[in-house]
Parts: structure tokens; C-alpha cells; sequence
């Protein structure tokens, strides 16, 4: 039987990009192909792979491992590399990797968790990081049924980003098997949900809470939010849910207003409406909306289904600035039939190209290209209808391969990102009321509020 071998990986991460990878010793083998997320593979031993992209990372990515063959131990050792800390990670965390920023050498902890045949590892940052270009290095010995993790031996990883309270990261071996994270009576009427990868965060609505489940125990505990100055009630409906890499954004319907909160909870800020009905473009709390119903992020924007208003609109993550993607007709169900125009735009998603529009009154899946909007000066968008349903969709969400669309016959569907059906196996799925979509990387969750639970389909 071989020793095992001491091995080091410096991937120079910077990120959403596809990554590259190259060798001193050896080129390589070529990525094969994967529609599913960006993909590289490489070799035991001292392997550096570099960027093509200059995007930085922000939020949590995921990192999903893939090894050739069984995964007996992950053994931390005395190995040293650059920007090791001082201290090992603590053992108990499965954890013999490092997650550098480049701007300085400390090491992010991280959490390591195999699947349950070995072969599969999910890597996922303890804590949230800021935007920074990083490093990431495992040492160890990694030993496979095999023997180490030697010159012999292939392994693949895939990074994935979040983007709209989503893992990007495609779901194409969903099977049938579901389980439930919580239900009744702890929820009442459960609508819109989103995740970092570690917690999902739920918007209780007629609970008046916004409830934080540790998606690897379904532990859940209620997210602690502050009152607002001068205010008695926080949150009144609160239905929908969003997070970037430092804050949890929360639609209140019943305020029509956006609160934004540090996700280690605490005080709220709101930064869009006022309170009132009605519709006015402007800067922060002077801005109107009229039942928003739903929203979504990017790295420097929140969309809102402004749906009364039969429109959409954007809050500069950096102003507070509130402008309209299209000019509005104010009126719940007032919209138009015509392709360019909403009618009860209910729910959105993004995978931070384009936005993808629940039109629900339509009965219609729309897409906007973000780039063209940007150019637009955000006013005066282009849709394109990709989707024509024989129901209304009521949720939907992307995970940068499929695009899930929940409808009020039931049932959540899916459909390529061109808005090609690929119903197969298990979909369509049966759902009662399927208020809200997301996706952690790995399974498809969605909230029944007909049932006042959340699902998780594997």
C-alpha cells in the first residue's frame, strides 16, 4: 500500500468567473464540459490555477469536491503553506483547508461535509465574506479507498455563487425524495424564502417573524430583529426574504417597505417606502410602492415586484435610489396583455444576467437582460416573453442551469433558461400553494403555504 503523500492546492479565486487551471509539472487535463456549473479538474500534488475572470467574490460561495473514489479521512498535519494560521482549524469541523483574502493572511474557517458515499465534499465559509480577491489552499493527506491522493488521481471542484438568495448551482440529479424542514404549528402562512448555503431564512407572514433554519439540522430559531426607533411593531406581513454577503433584506408587505439588517441580526434600517399606497420614484423612505409582493438581489441592486403597480422596480444598494424598469399602471389586475408590459408581476429571480418575471396576471415567464437595462439607465426595459403557462405562476427561481416555476394549479415545473420544458422525473412536482422557491446547491426548497410548510427536495 502507497504512503500517502502530502499534497497542496493554491486555486486563486476570484469570483463567479470560470476558472482555468495549469501545472508546473504537467499541463493538465482539459475540463470536460458541464452545463451545470463551472468545472476543473486536476492532479495530486503542487497544482496552481489561475483566474480568467476579474469579478470579486462576495457572499458565501460554495465549494462542492468530487473525488475519483472513496474519501476514507480528511487528516489535518503539519504541513505549512502560506497563510496558514497559527492554530489549526478546529477538528471537529472536518476541516483541513484554507480560505485566504489576498489582502491579508489570516484563514477563513470552514465547514467540510462529505456526502454519504465519501466521494462528494461541501465546503462552505463559516463566516460571510467581504468582497476581496482570495486564495484557497487544502493540505493534508487525503486518503482514498484507493490509497493518497496522489499524481494518479483525479479529483474535480465546482465553485458556486449565490446570487437572489439562491446557490447557483444546477440541480440536475433531483430525485423524488422530500422532507420536511418545519411546518405547523410553528409557521403561519410561509411565503418567501431565501439562503446563504448555511441557514435558509423564511418570511413568517401572519407570524410576523422571519424564522432562520440551520439547513444541515433544521434547527430553527426565530432571526432576531430590533424594533425600529420610535416604532412599536417591526414588521407587519412580512413575505418575502433576500441576502447579500452582510445583510438579510426583508419585503414588508404590510409597511411596503424594505428593511435591510446585519445577518448577525439586530437593528433594521429601512431603505425604500414610506408606509403609504401609491406609486413614486425617489430616494429611500420618500419612495411609494403598492402590495409589493416579492424580491430579488444583485451584487448592487434589489428588484422589487412592485405587483399593484404592474411594474418593476430597482433600490440602489448604494444611493437608496428608487427608479422603475418600466412605466407603471397602477391598479392591482389593471395591467396589460401586451408582451412588453406586466400584469401582476408576482415574483422574480435572478442569476445575475438576467431578471426572470412571474407575470402572473399574463399567465407568463418574461426575462430582462440586466446589461440592457444598466444601459437604459434602468427605465424603459426590454422584456422577452420565454414562457407561456396554462396556469399562473406564483413563484420562481433559477439555479443558474433550470429556471423552477411554482403555479397556482399546484405544481412546481421546470424549464431550461430559454424556457424549453424539461418536465422529467420527479417533475412536475405536487405542491400545495407553492408560495416561494430556492435553492441551496444541492436540493430544490420550496414553502406550501396551502400546508404552512417547508419542503426540501433532494
Amino acid at each position: 500500500m502507497n504512503y500517502p503523500k502530502y499534497f497542496c492546492l493554491t486555486l486563486l479565486l476570484i469570483g463567479y468567473g470560470f476558472l482555468t487551471n495549469c501545472s508546473e509539472e504537467e499541463s493538465p487535463s482539459s475540463p470536460t464540459p458541464s452545463p451545470a456549473a463551472p468545472s476543473n479538474y486536476g492532479k495530486g500534488g503542487d497544482v496552481l490555477i489561475n483566474p480568467i475572470s476579474d469579478t470579486q467574490i462576495s457572499s458565501k460561495p460554495v465549494f462542492i469536491l468530487t473525488f475519483g473514489d472513496l474519501v476514507h479521512s480528511v487528516i489535518i498535519d503539519s504541513v505549512s503553506y502560506p497563510g496558514k494560521p497559527n492554530s489549526t482549524l478546529s477538528s471537529s469541523q472536518d476541516s483541513s483547508l484554507c480560505l485566504r483574502a489576498n489582502s491579508n493572511s489570516n484563514c477563513e474557517a470552514l465547514s467540510v461535509i462529505f456526502n454519504d458515499n465519501s466521494t462528494i465534499a461541501t465546503v462552505t465559509p463559516l463566516n460571510h465574506l467581504n468582497e476581496d480577491n482570495y486564495t484557497f489552499l487544502a493540505t493534508g493527506n487525503i486518503l482514498t479507498s484507493v490509497g493518497s491522493l496522489g499524481e494518479d488521481q483525479e479529483f474535480q471542484y465546482t465553485v458556486v455563487f449565490p446570487h437572489g438568495g439562491a446557490i447557483q448551482n444546477s440541480l440536475t440529479n433531483l430525485a423524488g425524495d422530500k422532507h420536511i424542514l418545519i411546518g405547523s404549528p410553528l409557521l403561519d402562512s410561509p411565503r418567501g424564502l431565501a439562503t446563504d448555503g448555511t441557514y435558509l431564512y423564511v418570511a413568517d407572514t401572519y407570524n410576523e417573524k422571519i424564522q432562520k433554519i440551520t439547513l444541515s439540522s433544521s434547527i430553527t430559531n426565530s432571526f432576531s430583529l430590533n424594533s425600529l426607533s420610535g416604532e412599536v411593531q417591526t414588521l407587519l406581513e412580512p413575505v418575502d426574504v433576500t441576502v447579500s454577503s452582510t445583510h438579510l433584506y426583508i419585503l414588508d408587505q404590510g409597511f411596503r417597505r424594505v428593511l435591510k439588517v446585519p445577518l448577525a441580526g439586530g437593528a433594521p434600517t429601512s431603505i425604500a417606502g414610506g408606509g403609504s399606497i401609491g406609486y413614486t420614484d425617489g430616494s429611500g423612505i420618500s419612495a411609494q410602492f403598492n402590495a409589493p409582493n416579492a424580491f430579488t438581489n444583485t451584487k448592487d441592486s434589489l428588484f422589487v415586484a412592485d405587483t399593484c403597480n404592474n411594474t418593476i422596480r430597482r433600490i440602489d444598494l448604494d444611493t437608496n435610489i428608487v427608479t422603475s424598469l418600466l412605466p407603471p399602471e397602477p391598479g392591482c389586475g389593471s395591467g396589460s396583455s401586451d408582451s412588453d408590459k406586466l400584469n401582476s408581476p408576482t415574483d422574480l429571480t435572478t442569476n445575475g444576467y438576467q431578471l426572470y418575471i412571474a407575470d402572473k396576471g399574463n399567465s407568463a415567464i418574461k426575462r430582462i437582460d440586466l446589461n440592457d437595462c444598466k444601459e437604459q439607465e434602468w427605465t424603459n426595459c426590454t422584456f422577452d416573453k420565454i414562457i407561456n403557462l396554462n396556469s399562473q405562476p406564483i413563484s420562481i427561481i433559477t439555479d443558474g442551469s433550470y429556471i423552477y416555476v411554482g403555479t397556482d394549479d399546484h405544481k412546481i415545473h421546470r424549464y431550461d433558461l430559454n424556457g424549453s420544458p424539461t418536465d422529467n422525473n420527479p417533475f412536475p412536482i405536487s405542491a400545495i400553494t407553492p408560495q416561494s422557491l430556492t435553492t441551496d446547491g444541492q436540493s430544490l426548497i420550496y414553502s406550501e403555504e396551502g400546508r404552512n410548510r417547508i419542503v426540501r427536495l433532494h
